[in-house]
């Protein structure tokens, strides 16, 4: 919960003009994230029976498994502001800038699979 409070923090900075754009990079322990439109049925493993904590946050998608050895970025920026306002094109960019600096610190085995 610590992760989802600070990029709230740095969200709320961003839109009130007191902060600029930033990057978190981190690794959770096991959690499952819930988006605005997720169903909680579609969580395999619930909280009650032994599984990961579930927390429900303000993002679009359904479900999302995050834990030890996944390295996720969460970038907090105003996209309308020398960005692309279109979402799904920041997202590829992201996904490339973040496998470039990956392979530059000699992870080559990273890309994207269409589909996926």
């Amino acid at each position: 919960r610590s992760a989802w409070a600070w990029q709230q923090r740095l969200r709320d900075a961003c839109l009130n003009g007191d902060g600029g754009d930033a990057i978190i990079w981190l690794q959770h322990a096991p959690v499952y994230t819930l988006g605005r439109g997720g169903d909680a049925g579609h969580v395999l493993c619930a909280e009650d029976a032994g599984g990961p904590e579930v927390i429900r946050v303000d993002r679009g998608g359904d479900v999302t498994y995050h834990g030890p050895g996944q390295l996720t970025a969460y970038p907090v920026l105003q996209l309308k502001e020398g960005y692309a306002a279109d979402v799904h094109w920041y997202v590829r960019a992201l996904e490339e800038a973040a496998a470039r600096a990956l392979r530059r610190a000699g992870v080559n085995d990273v890309g994207r699979e269409d589909g996926i």
